[in-house]
């Protein structure tokens, strides 16, 4: 069924959303992102984002240009700190790809392909930042036709629904997050000094809580945790991997669904 997110007497184009999941995922439509979109949808949206956290919007056959406009409806749009992975004519897009921008198939021990090895594991964007992007929008090119899904958990639903035990564990404990120590995890070049600059270690809860919908909700990436309040690195590891087993569990998390139709689309 679907759901309008639209009040009586709004004269803005409906939008209806479709839940995908129990706790995350939903398909929103009666947007066409090439436009601007005026303050009213972008509040729909934002309020579906808030509510199911991970949005689909098919059929989008959007620019870069469209991509970044629509970015922007919901803050600053963070620039990746490594030209290594940025594209070469919109440096806000980070491109997750096997080829380069000239379509040409990287080789296997290429840099990027290295880099892109800690995004097979659960993890939330850009830790390494003192504040932590909002979100990520993800737009689908090209797609394999088989594998390479992507998948969402809940981070919100695992910690209220996590053993007090695990919880016990978590709660109180800061972890430092450094893009260095990502780099260096996964064999890639040093940070160059400006690199280095502009990303230098921070500290965050291990816990936070949403800043609008107050839910507490776990910060990790191992690729970016370097070291835990109180705990050795052996310690820092054990707990990560079971925030991992107990979060990524089938009834907190979904695949992106039909996603070589969405790809298709986008074109």
């Amino acid at each position: 069924m679907l759901q309008p997110l639209q009040r009586a007497g709004d004269r803005a184009p409906a939008i209806q959303i479709r839940p995908l999941g129990r706790y995350v995922g939903a398909e929103v439509t009666g947007v066409d992102l090439r436009t601007s979109l005026d303050a009213s949808t972008i509040r729909r949206i934002n309020d579906a984002w808030l509510r199911y956290s991970v949005l689909v919007l098919p059929r989008q056959a959007i620019s870069d240009e469209d991509q970044i406009r629509f970015s922007r409806c919901f803050g600053p749009v963070k620039v990746h700190p490594s030209a290594l992975f940025r594209s070469p004519t919109h440096p806000e897009i980070f491109r997750v790809s096997n080829v380069d921008a000239d379509g040409a198939l990287y080789p296997p021990d290429h840099p990027v392909v290295r880099g892109f090895s800690h995004a097979e594991d659960w993890h939330v964007d850009v830790t390494y930042a003192p504040i932590p992007s909002a979100g990520s929008i993800l737009r689908g090119i090209e797609t394999t036709r088989e594998g390479g899904n992507t998948l969402f958990a809940s981070l919100t639903q695992a910690y209220e629904e996590m053993p007090a035990s695990l919880r016990a564990r978590l709660d109180g404990r800061t972890a430092v997050h450094a893009y260095a120590y990502s780099r260096l995890l996964h064999g890639l070049p040093p940070l160059s000094a400006e690199e280095a600059a502009r990303t230098p270690p921070v500290v965050h809860p291990l816990v936070r809580r949403h800043s609008v919908t107050r839910r507490p909700s776990v910060l990790f990436n191992r690729a970016y945790i370097e070291s835990i309040s109180g705990l050795g690195p052996d310690e820092r590891d054990r707990l990560l991997e079971d925030v991992v087993a107990f979060a990524a569990q089938e009834r907190h998390r979904r695949a992106e669904p039909d996603r070589r139709r969405f790809a298709a689309d986008a074109r």
